[in-house]
């Protein structure tokens, strides 16, 4: 019998990706410095305990909070609508607590040194409902649409979290987006988003590039992690069309 069939017709959106670097941390790749801020194109805070280079295992960890690190190779967004995505996948040494407590930053810097510039970052929070939530810059708001995962079904997972900026016309119409990713079990959360970005950070996108930059915040206190393991980073230059 023969049939007839109607697919609707929709406006497609798609996005290409035009180069990808990754980092591993492994000494083939030149990682043969302790401190993550000694190795080439990285700098961070410079007093002991800051990020440690694991060589057997091609981590880098932290024990300390408040301790930024800047991967200091700029990235730069050619048109209006591209984006940049910066990922970041890492783990927790321990138990992550059911209260609301913020335990790291992922983001943009708009200098390459740690302590110079002006970010916009997404944190990861535990929080008391039983998630691990990415919340916004401030800290005070959740994304749009609210981004979390189970926090009872991450424990001791490898995690990955996705930061995306893309560039509007101006700062305050540029967007923040990201998401949180179960690497263990293959799940994720939704891509929620904020809008509006630093200006120095806007600037700097489309001319002499931005830096991805991650940050271990108060994750000691109230919780029984013994430390921030990151495994990989990578940068996404994707194009809209």
């Amino acid at each position: 019998m023969k049939k007839n069939i109607f697919l609707p017709l929709f406006m497609l959106f798609v996005t290409f990706v035009n180069a990808q670097e990754i980092v591993n941390f492994t000494t083939e790749e030149g990682y043969t410095k302790s401190a993550l801020y000694a190795n080439e194109n990285w700098d961070g805070s410079y007093a002991y305990p800051t990020w440690i280079l694991d060589k057997a295992n091609g981590t880098v960890k932290t024990a300390t909070k408040f301790q930024k690190e800047v991967w200091i190779k700029p990235f730069k967004i050619n048109e209006l609508g591209d984006a940049l995505r910066f990922r970041v996948d890492f783990s927790f040494n321990g138990t992550v607590n059911n209260v609301n407590s913020t335990l790291m930053s992922v983001g943009f810097n708009s200098a390459p040194k740690h302590n110079e510039g002006e970010n916009n970052v997404v944190m990861v929070n535990s929080r008391t409902e039983g998630s691990l939530q990415i919340r916004d810059k401030s800290n005070a708001e959740i994304l749009s649409p609210n981004v979390f995962v189970n926090l009872e079904n991450s424990q001791g997972d490898q995690l990955a979290i996705e930061v995306t900026f893309t560039l509007g016309e101006k700062a305050n119409s540029s967007k923040i987006s990201a998401k949180l990713i179960n690497i263990t079990d293959g799940t994720e959360s939704k891509l929620g988003s904020y809008t509006g970005v630093e200006k120095a950070l806007f600037k700097a996108a489309s001319k002499k590039g931005i830096y991805g930059m991650f940050n271990s915040l108060n994750f000691l206190k109230d919780q029984n992690i013994s430390e921030i393991v990151i495994s990989k980073v990578s940068m996404t230059s994707l194009t809209a069309e």
